[in-house]
Formats: C-alpha cells, structure tokens, sequence
C-alpha cells in the first residue's frame, strides 16, 4: 500500500513538472491594442508580438506620436507575466502586465513617472 501510494505521488509530481505554469509564448503572437494612462490622459498604443527562432520579439505603435514600428526590447513572458521594453529618448519607458484570456493589464514606467496600460487583443482601430 505503502509503495502505491508513493509511485502514485511520484506520477502526479511528474505530471505537475510537466504541466509547467508557463503559457506558450506564442499565445501571444498578434496584435494588441489599447491605452497607456498616464498623468490623468491615455494615449493610444499597440504592440504586435511574434515569436522568431523560438525567441519573443514585439514591436509597438503609438499612432499620436505618429510612430510605428518602434522595436521592443526584454521582451517575455513568464507564467502570466508580460515584460517589454521601449528604448525612448526621455528614457526606457518599462512595461510590466498580466496576462488574463485577451488581456494584458498593468503598470508603465518612464522617466519615473508612473501610469498603468491595457490592451486587447484584435488589430488596432487605427492605419499600422
């Protein structure tokens, strides 16, 4: 009984490590779209992530700053953490989300100015 219950545990222990708590990375190739809110006014953004030779790469629009295309670097993911980067003039503007079914909400630092950003994901309602 004693060696059942232990090769039991043993499976189930395999079968966790296994599993892993991390979503595929590719789960969030696409476009994003949404807002940045900083200060008490939001700007419109949007990341588009792809995953190239197993790694996650991402490049984003900010359509009033008529910008497009600007390449993201630290881009990942880990469980339901989303990490991106933008190098900016100002500084690193620094992104850190949570990923929740076609979501990502959470906390955007520039500058030391704080603010918080949430896109969904679909094409952006406005010209990429």
């Amino acid at each position: 009984m004693k060696k059942r219950l232990t090769a039991c545990l043993l499976i189930a222990c395999a079968f966790l490590a296994l599993q892993g708590d991390e979503a595929p990375t590719s789960a969030l190739a696409g476009s994003w779209a949404g807002t940045i809110s900083i200060m008490g006014r939001e700007m419109k953004f949007a990341v588009h992530f792809n995953e190239e030779g197993g790694a996650l790469q991402a490049k984003m629009d900010i359509p009033q700053q008529m910008a497009m295309g600007l390449p993201l670097s630290q881009v990942r993911r880990e469980g339901d953490r989303v990490h991106f980067e933008l190098v900016a003039g100002v500084g690193v503007a620094v992104f850190d989300g949570k990923v929740a079914a076609d979501v990502i909400q959470g906390e955007f630092l520039q500058a030391g100015i704080k603010g918080t950003f949430q896109v969904t994901r679909g094409e952006p309602g406005f010209a990429a």
